[in-house]
């Protein structure tokens, strides 16, 4: 998990301890789903950049994509199941407030 978040700068050793928790404390009754979000320019879904780039600095302008994840512990082999599935919006078809709230986030300069 460590290894696949280099880029993330807010990936933090103590937060690496607090997902790992997580995922050691996933059980096959019980999944686990959580969302994230990013802003991109561009509106391909798939953005290839080597492990230790970093992400591309959020702009006003392009893209919203939220990412679904599931996690699911496997019973026999207690393997943890990760899949994502990505939702994407142009940032001009959200509706005001909802720019106002990500702009509040700090994820936008401003809200157009």
């Amino acid at each position: 998990m460590v290894g696949i978040h280099l880029p993330v700068t807010s990936y933090t050793p103590d937060l690496a301890r607090r997902v790992q928790r997580l995922f050691d404390a996933i059980r096959p009754e019980q999944p686990l789903w959580r969302m994230n979000f990013h802003i991109y320019e561009n509106p391909a879904l798939f953005h290839p950049r080597r492990e230790g780039d970093p992400h591309p600095t959020a702009r006003a302008g392009g893209f919203l994509r939220a990412e679904r994840q599931c996690l699911l512990c496997l019973p026999q082999t207690e393997a943890v199941l990760f899949s994502i599935h990505s939702y994407q919006v142009r940032l001009g078809q959200l509706a005001p407030s909802d720019l106002a709230t990500l702009s509040a986030l700090g994820v936008m300069q401003k809200a157009n």
